[in-house]
């Protein structure tokens, strides 16, 4: 898949949008828009699940956009790293806003942020 994709859906008043982009390099970026919660993670997990099986070697999420995120769309983002290492291809989580940061650091995952989890 080439250039842009975005999709929104807005469930039970929460409002999540993901653009992504197939970077040409064997990575696709996934911008994140929005709450990522009980009712937008299985969105996320879809979209991944489907970058996954057209065979991209690298996902990048950029959590830019991201004003809300709870326990469940923490859960969503360890296990699409803990998928990417047992498949030995590349997470990245770049660029979380300062809100999705300090949850982040509040729940002691503040060293997933802006470094790769490439499997060893």
């Amino acid at each position: 898949m080439n250039g842009r994709l975005a999709a929104g859906t807005r469930l039970h008043g929460t409002h999540f949008e993901i653009e992504e982009e197939a970077t040409g390099n064997g990575r696709r970026t996934l911008r994140l828009r929005g709450e990522l919660d009980m009712a937008s993670a299985p969105e996320l997990r879809r979209r991944f699940s489907t970058a996954m099986r057209d065979g991209d070697d690298g996902i990048t999420l950029d959590l830019h956009g991201l004003e809300f995120i709870d326990s469940t769309g923490i859960n969503a983002i360890l296990l699409m790293r803990e998928v990417c290492m047992e498949r030995r291809r590349d997470l990245s989580i770049v660029r979380a806003s300062p809100k999705v940061s300090s949850v982040f650091e509040l729940v002691g995952l503040a060293d997933l942020l802006d470094a790769p989890a490439a499997a060893e």
